[in-house]
């Protein structure tokens, strides 16, 4: 019984080190676009164009009542 259940273990271990691998191999093959979205920036740009237009908004919005 004691056997078997090492047997299992060492099989399982093996997918996992098969897939580590594989893995290291995709991240080394998608590292490069990982790096370049990471330098993007995308939340501080989105948080920016947000805080302009509602700037803008709310500037519009204050005027109206000066307008008529």
């Amino acid at each position: 019984m004691m056997m078997k259940r090492i047997g299992e273990l060492e099989h399982i271990m093996e997918n996992l080190i098969q897939e580590n691998k594989r893995l290291k191999q995709w991240l080394d093959s998608h590292g490069a676009r990982l790096y370049t979205l990471e330098q993007l920036d995308i939340p501080h740009q989105v948080s920016k164009a947000v805080d302009e237009v509602v700037t803008d908004a709310v500037d519009w919005a204050m005027q109206a009542p000066l307008r008529n």
